[in-house]
C-alpha cells in the first residue's frame, strides 16, 4: 500500500484499500502502524480531522 502526506495525489487507488473495524482502544496512529501508511493516509482516506475520535465499531 502507499502513502499519503496529505498533499498532492495518493499514489495508490482504492482497489489498494482495505476496510479495518476499530476495536477498543485503537488510535489512528496504531491502525496506520498495522497497515504500513501514515496517519495522514488513514485520515485522508476516512475524510476524517486529527481532532476526529475513534469508537469502537467504527469501520475505516
Amino acid at each position: 500500500m502507499g502513502v499519503f502526506d496529505g498533499k498532492g495525489t495518493p499514489d495508490f487507488t482504492v482497489e489498494d484499500m482495505s476496510v479495518y473495524v476499530v476495536r477498543k482502544g485503537d488510535s489512528v496512529s496504531q491502525i496506520a502502524d498495522m497497515f504500513g501508511v501514515s496517519t495522514n493516509t488513514i485520515l485522508w482516506a476516512n475524510d476524517m480531522k486529527k481532532s476526529d475520535k475513534l469508537a469502537e465499531g467504527d469501520t475505516l
